[in-house]
């Protein structure tokens, strides 16, 4: 484990790095079939408090504490050589804050950011969910498609699960964009076309605000979790586009 911040990860990569902020609720564990799957490419999954090994410790209060934590601790490994991030729907958000706060405080921007299933900053608003009981937040995010039969039908697992994604719900519902901060690297969108979690496709495309360089969409026959389901067409799309704008140093 290179530290407290990266879990699953793959250093095969030949000169750039991939950082992967998974979603509310999620773990690192979700992008950890990538390893070795995106040409040249080194995957470090990011690692949220609450969850493995680092079940322990608390979750901060705002996403912008969550990605001064991520920076701070992770700047070293940030300067090994040229990387990209990628968030996946609420990751999204940690993965834009992350690259304004480094910039601001390091002078140092990642060369492409991803941005899935996510509405950019000015659109994003999450539904309010960390007041509800037990049940009906569970009931909410399973209806949504969020956790599957076998996890809800696991009392261990689901007592392990829902504090992790009340915490996380509650920093999403407190998040707010200041101003739009635009980054000096490319913006890829990538979503799912039956992502009925994403009917505006105005709040996709405007993520084009958030960058002074290129801009870029790209869809996917499936729905909200289309990283999985299309994984390798992702990938391969992945791999162009860190291709294009990453060259091996």
């Amino acid at each position: 484990m290179i530290n407290k911040w990266i879990a699953h990860e793959s250093d095969k990569g030949e000169g750039k790095t991939l950082f992967c902020f998974p979603h509310a609720g999620g773990t690192a564990a979700f992008f950890a079939e990538w390893g070795g799957h995106i040409e040249g490419t080194a995957v470090l999954p990011v690692q949220f408090p609450m969850r493995e090994k680092r079940i322990r410790e608390p979750m901060p209060d705002s996403i912008r504490e969550l990605v001064k934590g991520f920076v701070d601790d992770c700047i070293d490994i940030l300067r090994e050589r040229p990387f990209a991030f990628l968030g996946h729907c609420s990751g999204s958000i940690v993965a834009y804050e992350a690259a304004v706060y480094l910039k601001e405080k390091y002078d140092i921007v990642p060369k492409i950011l991803f941005a899935s299933s996510c509405y950019s900053p000015m659109d994003y608003s999450a539904p309010i969910l960390s007041s509800l009981s037990n049940d009906e937040l569970l009931k909410t995010i399973k209806e949504a498609g969020f956790v599957s039969e076998e996890l809800m039908a696991d009392p261990v697992m689901l007592e392990y699960f829902t504090p992790i994604v009340r915490k996380d719900f509650y920093i999403q519902e407190n998040y707010k964009s200041n101003s739009v901060v635009k980054l000096d690297c490319p913006i890829a969108v990538m979503y799912g076309k039956k992502d009925g979690e994403l009917s505006n496709k105005q709040g996709l495309d405007n993520w084009e605000n958030y960058t002074s360089s290129n801009f870029s969409t790209d869809s996917f026959d499936a729905s909200h979790f289309y990283l999985k389901d299309r994984s390798d067409e992702v990938i391969s799309r992945i791999t162009e586009i860190m291709k294009e704008y990453i060259k091996n140093e």
